[in-house]
């Protein structure tokens, strides 16, 4: 699994392996007003994505679940689909970090 960071916005994709159907198209993570920067997956729970960024005009650290909502399905209403609290499975980025002048940058784990 890679993701990246191009024109302030995280992509998710997957390497092919030794089958075809590894391949998997870049998909778009966030769609923001401020940049989002620096993606790192877990290494030991590579679901969970840290990053950085300018939502709120200074830089922050905010928490990403890339696993789906596990009750999507089952408590779908029409063609709505619930999403989790921040930072669970299938909910928005959690902000991490409250500092006034930012963080520089996020650097591992």
């Amino acid at each position: 699994t890679i993701v990246f960071s191009t024109e302030g916005d995280l992509y998710l994709t997957r390497l092919p392996g030794n089958q075809q159907t590894d391949v998997m198209t870049a998909m778009k993570l966030t769609t923001t007003v401020g940049n989002a920067l620096q993606p790192k997956l877990n290494p030991v729970n590579p679901y969970l994505l840290a990053y950085s960024a300018t939502y709120s005009g200074v830089r922050e650290v905010y928490l990403m679940d890339l696993r789906p909502c596990p009750s999507s399905s089952s408590n779908a209403i029409g063609n709505i689909i619930p999403m989790g609290a921040p930072g669970t499975p299938g909910g928005p980025a959690l902000r991490l970090t409250y500092t006034p002048g930012g963080i520089r940058s996020v650097v591992g784990w």
